[in-house]
């Protein structure tokens, strides 16, 4: 992992060391490799006061260069956004696996009772009848 150091945060002034901040990759389009842009811009957030700045970083060759500045206002509403569309889309996942399981759980004697009231013989008829109608009936 690459660290990156910015010196002189807008928000504190103070020199911060990010890790994990990729640079960019190769792409490859149809078999072609396409060299990345040098230029990548990151949101970054001061340990100090937790305030967004936004961090412009140059690669090239043999030398990583890094120009600071405030985030700006749209960033910054995209970012908590994007936020809170995760949060929710966790929270909608988890209620839709809840009443799944409560219905399917609660559909079970509601078929068990169609199936009754069907009256079907089923002790004259064939095992594979059987399997694709009834598969949680305990046959006799």
């Amino acid at each position: 992992m690459e660290t990156i150091e910015i010196a002189n945060c807008p928000s504190c002034g103070c020199n911060h060391k990010y890790q994990g901040i990729s640079e960019p990759r190769d792409i490859s389009i149809a078999r072609v490799a396409v060299q990345p842009i040098n230029k990548t811009t990151r949101l970054l957030i001061c340990p100090k006061t937790g305030s967004m700045y936004q961090a412009i970083i140059t690669t090239s060759s043999n030398e990583t260069s890094v120009e600071t500045s405030p985030a700006l206002p749209t960033d910054i509403a995209l970012y908590e956004s994007a936020k809170k569309e995760l949060i929710d889309s966790i929270e909608t996942v988890k209620k839709f696996l809840q009443s799944m399981i409560s219905l399917s759980a609660g559909l079970i004697p509601a078929y068990l009772a169609l199936l009754s009231f069907t009256s079907i013989d089923w002790k004259n008829t064939s095992y594979l009848l059987k399997v694709m109608v009834l598969p949680c009936k305990v046959w006799e």
